[in-house]
């Protein structure tokens, strides 16, 4: 089983998030994580290359671990760089859709901010006219 390694503040490594997998360790760059889904005392990390690594620590204490995310919803934090357009589905289900495609849900409780949605609504549209 992968867990986060502890290590002592000058240990840290900015921007990396250290992982026990197996007998070895794995260096994440944390730009490369795309989002984390929680699931009680585990945490499975996504990242950009499409793996996925299994950890036992708590969303809580990634979330604490990596201040730029945003928990979206009570088992996910996900990436800001990797948001797509808000999509919005039937019996008000709304979802981010990640431009890796996939879709996290968010909360009731941060629907009900029109602020949030109108961030990643107006960004949307921003990116696609760039692009």
């Amino acid at each position: 089983m992968n867990q986060l390694n502890q290590r002592t503040p000058g240990q840290i490594r900015p921007g990396v998030l250290t992982m026990a997998v197996g007998a070895h360790t794995d260096w994440v760059l944390v730009d490369q994580i795309v989002r984390i889904q929680g699931d009680g005392n585990y945490s499975q990390v996504y990242t950009v290359n499409g793996r996925v690594y299994l950890i036992a620590v708590t969303l809580l204490k990634l979330g604490q671990r990596l201040p730029t995310f945003l928990r979206i919803h009570k088992s996910h934090l996900i990436n800001p760089t990797y948001v797509g357009p808000i999509q919005k589905r039937i019996k008000a289900n709304t979802h981010l859709l990640l431009t890796t495609g996939d879709e996290v849900p968010i909360s009731r409780q941060l629907r009900k901010h029109s602020v949030f949605i109108e961030h990643f609504i107006m960004e949307s549209h921003f990116e696609n006219r760039q692009g």
